[in-house]
């Protein structure tokens, strides 16, 4: 029975690593979408400044 309550505590913690590493990726992934949105935002900036000195 020993074996077995082990067994299940260490499942338990892995469990916990897997719901902090998800957590930790979740994050990532915002960042990283944060950051796109930054950039295709300063893409369309240039264009649009690209775009008005040829027209000039």
């Amino acid at each position: 029975m020993k074996h077995l309550e082990m067994t299940v505590e260490e499942l338990a913690i892995k469990l916990a690593q897997a719901m902090v590493d998800k957590n930790n990726i979740l994050v990532v992934a915002q960042e990283l979408q944060q950051e796109n949105e930054q950039l295709k935002a300063r893409i369309k900036e240039l264009e649009e400044q690209q775009h008005d000195e040829s027209n000039k």
